[in-house]
């Protein structure tokens, strides 16, 4: 009898009924990926150093610090060893070196390329926690989308997030009858976990362009880390550059659907797609994925723990395949955060 994996897929999907830093989802595809809160975005950061962060991160991400001797290992000195050969010399001491020791560990680093967060001219851009009610967030594991339906000072509102299976593009659609809108942030890339540093502000610049009808590229040097941002919006949106590094999209009808393609200065050109091509990809990729490869099913065991074994060996799946199965060796925490500074190691 074969297995039924789109059904088991749906009764295993999380869901979200309340902002819980330990609750938090994610999409991506290997290369790229983002993790949000259960507003579908970004919007309230967690406070708690033990949390996981909310980022945007990718494969390509990657920052040195200035003067940071990024490569010279060549001037390191080696720490000696006894093997079965003779003596061996590895880079294990700090001592006597540490600057040196410590500037070539941590550069280069991963960083988070931007944070998107719902934007209410009502509330600014206090926290939202008290205001929001009715929480409903889904992953769909079958079709890599995160639905978050919920109430905003009364008001409904309904955001779908994905990513584009082959593109590091990022796609949201915002409905609601409310005046809302998204606001990009950009911070100065940090070795921490979060990947980012708010208060270095005069360090990187932020240019908003616009391009064609409903077309926009933001432009970011950070040092000498070169990357924009595309976007498509399915309407007339208002984009506009507040403070510093902050781009706000303010929709002006019922459901703004923003598509943000970020590139590497050294990328070829690529353009963003729309919300239901992205959506569509999504789709038949995840269902792919689920449908054509291994699949194991332990739904029809007694045993009282099979119901924890079948979620975490699908999550497992899914998480191997959005965090680390890209072109390069897979982090420890792949591209949620930063764990040794973003880079790979042996255990992983």
């Amino acid at each position: 009898m074969p297995i039924d994996r789109k059904a088991i897929l749906n009764t295993y999907s999380p869901k979200v009924e309340r902002w819980d830093p330990a609750s938090f989802v994610s999409v991506g595809n290997g290369e790229f990926a983002t993790t949000v809160d259960y507003t579908g975005m970004q919007t309230i950061l967690p406070s708690h150093p033990a949390a996981t962060p909310l980022a945007t991160m990718a494969s390509w991400g990657f920052h040195s610090y200035p003067d940071s001797m990024v490569g010279r290992y060549d001037l390191l000195q080696r720490k000696t060893y006894q093997g079965s050969k003779g003596p061996v010399g590895y880079m294990s001491d700090a001592a006597g070196q540490e600057a040196l020791f410590e500037t070539l560990r941590i550069n280069p680093h991963r960083f988070n390329l931007a944070r998107f967060s719902l934007f209410t001219p009502a509330l600014g851009t206090t926290s939202l926690i008290e205001q929001i009610s009715e929480a409903q967030q889904r992953l769909d594991l079958f079709s890599g989308t995160i639905t978050s339906t919920y109430r905003l000072l009364e008001d409904p509102v309904t955001v779908i997030t994905a990513v584009h299976p082959e593109l590091d593009q990022l796609s949201v659609s915002l409905a609601s009858e409310a005046d809302l809108g998204m606001l990009l942030s950009f911070p100065y890339p940090s070795h921490q976990k979060d990947g980012s540093n708010w208060e270095a502000e005069e360090f990187h610049t932020t240019n908003l362009i616009s391009v064609g009808k409903n077309r926009w590229k933001i432009a970011r040097i950070v040092d000498q880390t070169l990357y924009t941002v595309e976007i498509l919006t399915n309407t007339n949106a208002q984009l506009s550059l507040i403070g510093t590094h902050q781009v706000l999209i303010q929709k002006t009808s019922k459901t703004l659907e923003i598509n943000m393609l970020f590139s590497p200065n050294t990328a070829e050109q690529v353009h963003p797609v729309d919300f239901a091509q992205c959506i569509q990809a999504s789709a038949a990729h995840w269902q792919r994925f689920w449908l054509e490869g291994g699949f194991v099913d332990v739904t029809a065991s007694e045993d009282r723990r099979a119901g924890e074994l079948q979620r975490r060996i699908l999550l497992s799946q899914y998480l191997l395949a959005i965090q680390s199965s890209g072109s390069t060796p897979p982090a420890e925490t792949g591209l949620t955060c930063n764990s040794w500074y973003g880079k790979f190691h042996l255990e992983m």
